[in-house]
């Protein structure tokens, strides 16, 4: 082979390495924003409910990898997996009428939001937390 063909063989295998690079740099970035795009609602929510924010992160992590538009199979809605029955529970129990005829209206698109599906999620930990104090793991 010439010196010449070398030379071009050569630079489209550094170009194909460079690309490489730039691409896994893209990646993990993306993740980084993917999993970390919540983060200021669940350190808002997990300060009110006195819960660890990692705690919150992980449920959501486990649940749907911060999917806000999944439904289980069981009809759970949104990051958290909340049920419609939870969220008719903590409207009633918070009391605000505004929630209160949202939740009612259209339960689904209410827990689709992140802000109020991380509320209610957090809520309902707070609340089971309280519940089972003390008790043995």
């Amino acid at each position: 082979m010439d010196k010449k063909r070398l030379l071009v063989i050569f630079l489209v295998l550094c170009g194909l390495f460079l690309t490489v690079i730039a691409l896994g740099i893209t990646l993990e970035r993306l993740h980084n924003y993917w999993v970390h795009r919540y983060d200021e609602i669940i350190s808002r929510q997990a300060k009110i409910y006195k819960l660890d924010e990692k705690l919150v992160w992980s449920v959501i992590y486990e649940e749907t990898y911060f999917r806000e538009w999944k439904i289980g199979a069981a009809g759970e809605i949104g990051l958290m997996q909340i049920t419609p029955t939870v969220a008719r529970q903590w409207a009633k129990e918070t009391g605000v009428r505004d929630f209160k005829k949202k939740v009612e209206d259209d339960v689904t698109s209410f827990l689709l939001d992140p802000e109020r599906n991380i509320q209610i999620g957090c809520w309902y930990l707070e609340k089971l937390r309280s519940r089972y104090r003390g008790f043995p793991a």
